[in-house]
């Protein structure tokens, strides 16, 4: 079975921050899955191809991504 990433992996992976990624799900341009009725998952190879047709900004906490904007 696959392993689907919480919300901190995927901002992780992305270079954001969590509520980043939960704007990201507002705009319907990530899927988020329940679990549990409460909780966020995502599916990586969502996250993967995101990353590659999305510039992020640069999250002061984290790594720096690749690429800026917004």
């Amino acid at each position: 079975m696959e392993k689907l990433w919480t919300i901190a992996e995927v901002a992780k992976f992305l270079g954001i921050n969590e509520v980043d990624v939960e704007q990201l799900v507002r705009e319907g341009k990530l899927t988020g899955y329940k679990l549990g009725g409460q909780f966020l998952r995502f599916r990586p190879e969502q996250v993967h191809a995101l990353k590659g047709t999305i510039r992020f900004r640069p999250n002061p906490g984290g790594p720096a991504p690749e690429a800026y904007a917004w």
